[in-house]
């Protein structure tokens, strides 16, 4: 049996002799493998040397905008209205002052 959450710090608390038993039950890999795992494939669709990344880049930046306007209301307790082309809150200015942080000298936007 192995805990932890990272792959490269794992807890083994089991012995080894139940290694292979645990093995033998695993299902067959159906998922192709990325070879030079998740940052080699995201580099290569970038240069246009591979198919699109498994990470779907089309929905998660508005899946991600949601979940965080949604914490939003949740904590200032309020309907919140919101213009996603303009990125701002339309009915409550005291929450919407939050969605940008100023930016320092030299990196605005």
């Amino acid at each position: 049996l192995i805990t932890g959450g990272r792959p490269d710090s794992v807890n083994l608390l089991i012995p080894d002799r139940g290694k292979e038993e645990l093995r033998s039950g695993l299902p067959e890999k159906t998922i192709p493998r990325v070879e030079g795992g998740p940052q080699q494939e995201w580099l290569r669709a970038i240069k246009g040397k591979g198919p699109a990344p498994g990470s779907a880049f089309d929905y998660s930046a508005d899946l991600t905008e949601m979940v965080l306007l949604g914490q939003m209301a949740q904590r200032f307790n309020a309907r919140l209205e919101y213009d996603s082309v303009n990125m701002r809150i339309t009915n409550n200015h005291d929450v919407d002052k939050y969605l940008h942080e100023p930016a320092r000298p030299g990196w605005e936007y």
